[in-house]
């Protein structure tokens, strides 16, 4: 009797880690388009300071910043995409650059201020400053500067391009299973 109650028991145990391995091995409820977003917006992003050029990796989502360890504002790293761009790395990557807003300054409470006395009037702020050098703005035609535009954009690190990939697919699924 005791061996058939022990049998009983192992068994009971086997069936209780076979439905809870099949059921951590279910499908789990997606996560919220909110969660999603959340974390699309605090991915890495990479910023260049403004004074001493240094790279900071911080989340997409502080945008122009100061910098804890220089204390320098931190600007949004942008690429320029230009096949003939002279700044091309070696390795044939984007030069990379930032946009400094001379109006934006440090207050002495270590936050950002605004001085609209300040801001510029340079009608080539946002170009990537290596194609400046190459280019003739006086001769130069609409297409042309047109194509300068395109070739400009915000720098995003492999690891996030690769999140947000993974993030629209999740995203995707989400709305699929919601039909």
């Amino acid at each position: 009797m005791m061996f058939k109650t022990r049998f009983q028991f192992i068994w009971l145990i086997l069936v209780i880690g076979m439905v809870s391995l099949f059921s951590a091995c279910g499908e789990k409820d997606p996560r919220s388009s909110d969660d999603i977003f959340q974390e699309r917006v605090n991915l890495p992003a990479l910023y260049f300071t403004g004074k001493t050029h240094r790279r900071v990796e911080a989340p997409g989502s502080k945008g122009t910043h100061v910098d804890e360890k220089t204390g320098e504002i931190c600007w949004p790293a942008f690429a320029c995409q230009n096949p003939n761009c002279p700044g091309k790395g070696k390795d044939g990557g984007p030069f990379l650059f930032s946009v400094v807003d001379p109006a934006v300054f440090i207050e002495p409470d270590g936050t950002m201020g605004y001085d609209q006395s300040k801001m510029s009037t340079d009608k080539t702020l946002g170009f990537c400053p290596k194609c400046l050098k190459i280019r003739d703005l006086k001769t130069e035609s609409k297409e042309a500067l047109q194509r300068y535009v395109n070739w400009v954009g915000p720098h995003v690190l492999p690891e996030t391009a690769k999140r947000m990939k993974e993030l629209d697919e999740e995203g995707k699924r989400r709305s699929e299973q919601k039909e």
